[in-house]
């Protein structure tokens, strides 16, 4: 059975200083700009691109805890994202090599393990999580979409699953920062960095991300597309593995600048100026995004400053 939600759109009502107080309602009627949102199945079926966007657009704004209640309104849909804490609160109980072991085989599908034994995202990103579940799947209009664990996006025309309708989409970037785009629907790291405290059994994770929202149409019209940061703070554990923490978040200043070379007058210069924001006891990671942007960014410059409880003292975070 199809569970029909509408979400609320209450941009105009919130001062940019309360976003985390933004509501994203399952339960109202059909008024005021409202955007349409099923589940199916177990996958969430968005009305099409445009409704896709207002909502990611508020969920990068709301709190760990608004995004929870979010998705405890729709009824047989369990994100990612919820699904990647579930395991992160059970890597917490490994503190030997049967326990890694056994952990490894469990969710060796949906977890990455890295070198220095933390875990991250195998499917997707940080943001699609939010709206894709543990197979990487989510409708848009008549498109199916799958976020795989090699950084592309296969997009489906007709049958889901079909893989002589499939189109792939990847991200790449070379090393001064400049974002090559192989589809209409990219997204990957543009540049990150660790920041450990004095004693190095706690660390700040910052990663800068680009994404295509929508691909630039034939002629002069432009597609969109959006950059955020993702904050973490890691705990080193007895058996040598980082996992997340619960702190206090600080985003402190954002200045950023970019160009966008496929603009009818280009190129044409945009940025971001942000001031400070924080999040009290909370377990990442934290987005801070920086709207959406018509055209495709080819180069990023800036400068942010994020802290938390456990490192309270990071450098800034640049990219020339």
């Amino acid at each position: 059975m199809k569970n029909l939600f509408v979400v609320a759109l209450m941009l105009a009502a919130f001062s940019s200083c309360k976003k985390d107080q933004l509501l994203v309602s399952p339960k109202t009627n059909l008024e005021n700009n409202l955007v349409a949102l099923k589940v199916e199945k177990d996958y969430l079926e968005f009305r099409d691109q445009k409704a896709m966007d207002s909502v990611v657009r508020i969920l990068l704004s709301m709190t760990p805890q608004k995004l929870d209640e979010w998705e405890n309104g729709l009824n047989g849909f369990k994100s990612y994202r919820t699904i990647f804490k579930e395991i992160q609160a059970d890597y917490n109980n490994v503190n030997d090599q049967q326990a890694f072991t056994n952990f490894s085989k469990k969710y060796g599908g949906l977890v990455q393990i890295t070198a220095d034994s933390s875990i991250t995202y195998k499917l997707g990103t940080p943001l699609s999580s939010y709206f894709i579940n543990k197979d990487g799947h989510v409708k848009v209009g008549d498109e199916f979409r799958e976020y795989t664990a090699d950084n592309k996006i296969l997009v489906y025309k007709g049958d889901f699953g079909n893989v002589s309708s499939v189109k792939t989409y990847s991200f790449k970037k070379d090393k001064g920062n400049q974002i090559s785009v192989s589809g209409p629907f990219s997204t990957g790291i543009v540049s990150q960095a660790l920041y450990y405290n004095s004693d190095n059994q706690r660390r700040l994770h910052v990663q800068f991300w680009y994404e295509q929202l929508t691909p630039n149409p034939p002629g002069p019209e432009r597609g969109t597309g959006r950059f955020y940061f993702i904050v973490l703070q890691e705990l080193k554990r007895t058996f040598g593995g980082w996992r997340a923490n619960n702190t206090n978040y600080y985003q402190n200043s954002i200045n950023w600048n970019w160009t966008l070379v496929d603009s009818p007058l280009a190129p044409i210069y945009e940025g971001y100026v942000g001031g400070s924001i924080s999040y009290p006891n909370t377990t990442g990671p934290i987005f801070f995004g920086m709207g959406d942007f018509l055209g495709t960014p080819s180069q990023t410059s800036g400068s942010a400053s994020f802290t938390t409880g456990g490192v309270p003292t990071t450098p800034t975070f640049n990219v020339y």
